[in-house]
């Protein structure tokens, strides 16, 4: 439900912004639950040829940008620390990127 709330572009939560993951959960050696990204060819396809490094910061400025700016639901979408994203973004402003500006709102 949490990230359903974190993922939401609008102002109401329909059945299908609600994705059950449960089902489809692998546990690491270490007995800790890792979700299983669905199959999705198409976005894959998109992303070759292209540096991680590249893909990366997209990720994070679009999801800075969903956001509305707050790094700490940023963080917890992206699975890093606040302090991570952080760090990224500081590199990212002192390589001329636009980073979006921190808010306290409530994003989407």
């Amino acid at each position: 439900m949490h990230r359903a709330v974190l993922l939401s572009t609008s102002s109401s939560i329909e059945e299908d912004g609600i994705e059950l993951v449960n089902a489809d959960i692998k546990h690491d050696k270490a007995g800790v639950a890792q979700p299983v990204a669905p199959a999705s060819g198409h976005i894959v396809a998109g992303l070759v040829g292209r540096r991680m490094e590249d893909v990366e910061q997209q990720l994070i400025i679009e999801t800075l940008h969903h956001c509305l700016g707050n790094r700490t639901h940023a963080a917890t979408i992206l699975g890093i620390s606040i302090r991570a994203l952080r760090n990224k973004l500081r590199d990212y402003s002192a390589h001329g990127l636009n980073v979006p500006p921190p808010s306290a709102g409530v994003a989407a």
